[in-house]
């Protein structure tokens, strides 16, 4: 398994697939049509290109973090936003998710946040266990999606490198 930034259009079809069956039982929350999904990636990528890891086992994408630091400034130059994140349904529980978790951590703390932020959907339990496990607190909730804080640094154990900086 490797985790690298990669351009989205290089890989559209097989992260389409990952995340279609990522999402597979929780698509309330997810862009159902692939040519939604597809915008999504775009939007995401053009947002911050070092900022979009994906996750390759044996050379084929099974999952993604979309990581972006300059989201919430000048008002908050020290919080990260991870936009998204997603592990193919056939690759989960074997420590993808987790390692491409901390990348997404590690990439945010290399870039200057100190504090990390998210979405997630109310009915989806699993993840929301998960970023506890890292720290992350509700702290409030709009609809059906509930917001995730980490108010504490992440330590980083390896750089990333990259070109994406808050501004």
């Amino acid at each position: 398994m490797r985790i690298e930034p990669v351009d989205p259009a290089r890989y559209e079809q097989p992260i389409v697939a990952a995340y279609t069956s990522a999402y597979r039982g929780l698509e309330e929350y997810a862009y159902r049509e692939p040519a939604d999904v597809v915008r999504y990636l775009r939007w995401l990528w053009r947002r911050c290109p070092d900022g979009l890891l994906v996750a390759f086992d044996n050379h084929r994408p099974v999952g993604l973090i979309a990581c972006d630091p300059t989201w919430n400034a000048p008002e908050e130059p020290d919080l990260g936003e991870l936009h998204e994140f997603f592990v193919a349904s056939e690759s989960q529980g074997r420590g993808i998710g987790r390692a491409l978790f901390e990348a997404g951590l590690r990439f945010l703390t290399e870039r200057g946040c100190r504090r990390y932020a998210l979405w997630v959907g109310e009915g989806n339990v699993g993840a929301q266990r998960m970023y506890e496990r890292y720290g992350f607190r509700k702290q409030g909730q709009v609809g059906v999606w509930v917001r995730m804080e980490r108010a504490e640094p992440w330590e980083p154990a390896g750089s990333l490198g990259g070109a994406c900086t808050p501004r």
